[in-house]
């Protein structure tokens, strides 16, 4: 009896097809253009999303634990919450830029609260990742209020993620520039516009490329915490 020579085609037609990743189940706390954007794309992505505007001067409390509940509720559990700070206003007073940091904090850390006592409850890991304006960074003309709150959410991340590791929850950021779509209040001047034109750089992301680094980052597998993703194509190198 002659054995029939194995090839790797063969083994690959004859092994079992790989499983599905399920869907990540996503938790998003935002309440602007840039919140509905990004729940659109992960959407089309294949995530499972259920999006929660908070109420004014909310998110600090009951309503983060109320919303928690009700996402969990409606996915059947929760791998990540996704905290998006909208771009603000470019006019903003000294009263409103200190009143836009105090929010965006309260949400986040209300919102990271809620999550985090589910995700303790249910003795799972989970991941936490925040959206927000590279001006939070670098600073941009005009957009001291988005700077202000970015800038105090991504200091909040980092604390949270050192916080939270024992639970073995994640904490990271992805920072955006210009999104096509989407006014983020901000523009190149002249000289940054000849600068970046010559670089090649500096071109508006997609909602779609927002969702991709949200979604690798909600996904767990990297190691990564209390990092930071740039998704501004080269703004800031």
């Amino acid at each position: 009896m002659v054995n029939a020579a194995v090839t790797p085609a063969a083994l690959r037609a004859a092994s079992p097809a790989p499983l599905a990743a399920p869907a990540p189940r996503l938790w998003l706390h935002g309440d602007g253009p840039l919140s509905g954007l990004l729940a659109e794309a992960l959407c089309a992505a294949g995530a499972a999303v259920h999006a929660h505007a908070p109420q004014a001067g909310a998110g600090a409390g009951a309503d983060a634990e109320t919303a928690c509940a009700t996402a969990a509720g409606a996915l059947d559990g929760l791998d990540a919450l996704v905290c998006v700070a909208d771009p603000l206003p470019a006019a903003a007073t000294a009263d409103a830029i200190v009143a836009a940091a105090l929010v965006a904090t309260q949400r986040l850390l209300g919102s990271a609260k809620a999550a985090t006592g589910h995700w303790t409850r249910a003795r799972t890991p989970g991941s936490i990742v925040v959206v927000c304006d590279i001006a939070g960074l670098c600073g941009r003309e005009g957009l001291a209020a988005s700077a202000a709150a970015s800038g105090a959410l991504l200091g909040m991340a980092r604390s949270l993620a050192k916080e939270l590791g024992r639970r073995q929850i994640a904490v990271n950021a992805v920072c955006h520039g210009f999104v096509a779509g989407l006014d983020t209040g901000s523009a190149l001047n002249g000289a940054e516009q000849r600068l970046f034109g010559a670089m090649g750089l500096g071109k508006p992301v997609t909602a779609a490329m927002l969702a991709a680094d949200v979604l690798f980052l909600a996904g767990g597998g990297h190691g990564l915490t209390g990092q930071v993703l740039h998704a501004d194509d080269g703004l800031v190198i």
